[in-house]
């Protein structure tokens, strides 16, 4: 099945830009099944993209430094709360300047 998904991409580039949510792509720097060029070019696509590249790492999730990685999810999620947190500051603001 994952040689089938290889060979024949079920995403094209434009549905990647159709995609409206964050979304958080990462690469290994030793990745042998995904190119760094291709991860790129879906990359630019998304209208709300992160990417990151995880060093001295293949492309089996067993040889990920687990450390690491959820080090670079939690700061993802940390930064989407902060946003998320200064939008409702800022939206509860601008009410106040409207109806204040």
């Amino acid at each position: 099945m994952i040689l089938i998904l290889g060979n024949k991409h079920t995403l094209s580039l434009n549905d990647f830009r159709n995609i409206e949510n964050k979304v958080f792509i990462g690469l290994a720097d030793k990745d042998n099944m995904v190119a760094l060029e291709e991860t790129t070019a879906f990359y630019k696509q998304l209208k709300n993209g992160s990417m990151f590249m995880l060093p001295n790492t293949k492309h089996p999730i067993e040889t990920v430094n687990v450390n690491l990685l959820a080090s670079i999810i939690s700061d993802f999620f940390a930064v989407i709360e902060i946003l998320r947190n200064m939008k409702i500051f800022l939206n509860i603001s601008l009410l106040k300047r409207i109806y204040l």
